[in-house]
């Protein structure tokens, strides 16, 4: 979907729209503003040509990435969780971010901007693991200066010897820092994204943040533009390629690819080089563990350890057979997860009775129908002669939970009292009526009875024979 294409009433009913890119007018450089008037001839005054020059620079992130511009990783920086399954990806604040350059080269004809229908970012997310290098760990991370960004004899960057300095951007300089990482070149063209997988790889969304839970305030992408919709931001996000594995520690690089596009894989013919290291400018890291399936909540699960929710019976060597008909239910239910705890009754009697925590080592049945008074809550075990008060344990706690509540007990003594009130009403209701064998009648037929004794009387006072101010007849 392309910018152009996206319904503003979607996104305002809370729809996320993902849409191909959003272009930025001009892409970050020295730009040179010529103009040129040329008046024409006159009968008197000579023809006058009139130029001027204005040169300016569009700025943007190129050895350095604004923290405020990221928004979100995912997977979380240092995280252990089921990632296996998951590509990761970062998610900026400006919506025009992957798109602010290019990965030609700036001599190239395909540097030329075109009308950016199909557009490769800038940037790319590669998955590093310890597996990829032959010492067995990731390279780190090293601080180096924009100068040490040149070709080399076994290293190759961003810039050709003897034109660093023209490459440079308004504002920039050789002695700026920036992070950096060396890989193997072999490596990188093995796991870095083709140019045409570049272009699947980036996108942005438009999302309503009117029902979203956020603690950042990014600018809106679209305010720029006069096109900002209220409750709505513009994200964009760059995709990674490759799955991690599991067990292993993944590390996330996102890279810049500036000019690089000769040396991404390519299908048939690589670019001839002697090098054999690739240097890249490292914007953001971070690193993840997909951890393996059996440490997954599901795998927790399927392979827990029930024993220690459990006591086994272990029987007196002194017993005989007149307690083994009493053992064999006290196994049963010690199997089940059951203790015999002591037990203070409501009446003040102090017994033993069994109880059960709410994890328990084998499936429990339901209890249908559910009972709807505390007092069914406790079971009775005939073979053992002791009651089971799971249920009724669970119901108490959970009762003074819900009174710890200020709210919730605020609302339940208000729904007693009213309750209260109204069988109060309709007790005195029906006492009234039974004894007096009157019906209490709404306030709106009293007024309505009384309305017809006004106007009876109206009648009355107005008649010649009915009122009594009327003199009588001889």
């Amino acid at each position: 979907m392309s910018s152009t294409e996206v319904k503003q009433e979607d996104i305002t009913q809370g729809i996320v729209t993902f849409v191909q890119h959003y272009l930025p007018p001009l892409e970050a450089g020295d730009y040179t503003l010529k103009v040129r008037l040329v008046e024409e001839k006159h009968d008197i005054f000579p023809r006058q040509k009139y130029e001027t020059e204005k040169r300016f620079t569009v700025r943007g992130e190129r050895f350095q990435l604004n923290p405020a511009e990221v928004y979100a990783l995912f997977p979380p920086e240092n995280s252990l969780g089921e990632y296996s399954n998951c590509l990761p990806h970062i998610v900026f604040t400006r919506r025009t971010l992957p798109w602010e350059r290019t990965i030609e080269v700036s001599n190239s004809p395909k540097a030329v901007k075109t009308d950016g229908k199909d557009k490769a970012p800038w940037l790319a997310l590669l998955l590093l693991e310890d597996d990829d290098f032959q010492d067995g760990k990731v390279p780190k991370v090293e601080q180096r200066k924009v100068q040490d960004l040149v070709d080399s004899s076994n290293i190759v960057s961003y810039f050709k010897p003897g034109k660093l300095q023209d490459s440079l951007d308004y504002g920039e300089d050789l002695d700026d820092n920036c992070l950096t990482i060396d890989i193997p070149l072999d490596l990188f063209q093995a796991i870095a994204p083709t140019e045409e997988d570049l272009k699947y790889l980036a996108h942005t969304r438009d999302v309503s943040m009117d029902r979203k839970e956020h603690n950042h305030n990014p600018p809106v992408g679209a305010a720029n533009s006069g096109e900002a919709t209220p409750g709505v931001q513009n994200f964009s996000a760059i995709m990674g390629n490759r799955f991690p594995q599991l067990g292993v520690k993944s590390t996330v690089h996102l890279v810049s690819l500036e000019g690089l596009s000769e040396y991404l894989p390519q299908e048939g013919t690589q670019t001839p080089t002697t090098s054999t290291t690739i240097r890249l400018v490292s914007l953001k890291s971070w690193s993840f563990t997909a951890r393996d399936e059996k440490e997954s909540f599901q795998g927790f699960l399927e392979h827990l350890d029930t024993g220690t929710l459990k006591f086994t019976a272990d029987p007196s060597p002194h017993s005989n057979s007149q307690n083994t008909t009493f053992v064999t239910p006290v196994s049963s239910l010690l199997e089940e997860g059951y203790l015999a705890v002591p037990h203070q009754t409501r009446e003040g009697q102090q017994t033993i009775s069994w109880y059960r925590g709410s994890f328990a080592p084998c499936p429990v049945k339901p209890i249908l129908p559910f009972p709807s008074s505390i007092v069914e809550l406790s079971f009775f075990h005939q073979n053992t002669g002791l009651y089971n008060i799971s249920y009724l344990a669970a119901w108490e706690l959970g009762r003074l939970l819900a009174l710890q509540n200020k709210h919730f007990a605020t609302a339940l003594c208000n729904w007693k009292r009213s309750h209260k009130q109204t069988a109060v009403q309709q007790l005195e209701k029906s006492i009234v009526t039974h004894q007096l064998g009157l019906t209490l009648r709404s306030r709106k037929q009293k007024l309505q009875d009384i309305n017809l004794t006004k106007e009876a009387l109206k009648i009355i006072a107005n008649h010649p024979y009915l009122s009594s101010n009327q003199k009588s007849t001889p």
